[in-house]
């Protein structure tokens, strides 16, 4: 029973640590528009680096998952769709979206974020 009862107070004692640390981020997170990582990383200066390699790791690593995706279940084709060169009927950019495909906003060009801001260019084809 002692064990149970020091086993219960320890994951409160984590579980409010955690809450704390998130709700320190989240009053920290938009000030002066700069996001909590932007903020972090002006408090830690040595760790610019690690951000850095973590958004090329983001962007371009794809772990030798694209040999199972693209090679074997040819995903790229299935959201080209037929009118793109691949089959079926494609995904749209907002279908993507929706089922929790992220984008990289910073990778983007600024005419295309215009485009998109302007509608322009059309998320549903």
């Amino acid at each position: 029973m002692l064990h149970k009862r020091k086993a219960s107070v320890i994951l409160i004692v984590v579980v409010a640590i955690a809450i704390c640390q998130c709700a320190k981020l989240e009053v920290t997170e938009k000030n002066n528009d700069q996001t909590s990582l932007d903020l972090a990383t002006k408090m830690n200066p040595g760790k610019q680096g690690l951000v850095e390699e973590g958004k090329q790791i983001f962007r371009f690593d794809a772990f030798g998952d694209e040999d199972f995706w693209s090679g074997l279940l040819h995903i790229d084709k299935a959201i080209l769709g037929t009118a793109n060169g691949g089959f079926g009927d494609g995904v749209s950019p907002n279908d993507a979206l929706a089922v929790g495909l992220k984008v990289d906003v910073e990778a983007l060009t600024p005419e295309v974020i215009a485009g998109i801001i302007s509608g322009a260019i059309k998320l549903d084809d």
